[in-house]
């Protein structure tokens, strides 16, 4: 959504943004899970980068960042958490929470204003937008959205 982008199949057809979903699937989500030794998690991965990619689907961008809060602890941060634990790097993993820090401001990267739909988005977007323009600010006002829960 902050790059413009109104369904999953147009996000995942701009290359730079699937080589990062790659990337992060592959090097920081994939070594954090638990699988059947017989499991091919690649294939995994690049069936649901297809599924991803069906133009048929048209799974809205907004239906994705719908209840960010409640997504967000159990998907990224855990995953965070446990790479941490074992001292790796999570570099594309931090994008992803940085990305939606940015996007609790309510307005894409061209101004586009957006409505968030989440449980806590009248909360969540104050701070977001109590925190000023830069990325500092918005780091140091957002780790307090988990006191919302």
């Amino acid at each position: 959504m902050l790059a413009g982008f109104a369904t999953i199949d147009e996000a995942i057809s701009f290359a730079p943004l699937r080589a990062l979903i790659h990337s992060m699937m592959t090097h920081e989500i994939a070594p954090t899970l638990s699988v059947p030794a017989l499991f091919d998690l690649m294939a995994y991965r690049d069936a649901l980068l297809e599924r991803y990619a069906n133009p048929a689907l048209k799974h809205r961008c907004a239906q994705i960042a719908m209840d960010g809060s409640q997504k967000i602890p159990p998907s990224l941060l855990a995953t965070i958490a446990a790479r941490l634990e074992r001292g790796q790097p999570i570099s594309r993993l931090t994008l992803g929470v940085a990305a939606w820090f940015v996007f609790l401001r309510g307005r894409a990267d061209d101004g586009t204003i957006f409505a968030i739909s989440d449980p806590l988005a009248s909360r969540l977007a104050m701070l977001a937008t109590n925190a000023g323009e830069s990325p500092k600010s918005l780091v140091d006002a957002l780790p307090g959205w988990s006191q919302c829960l």
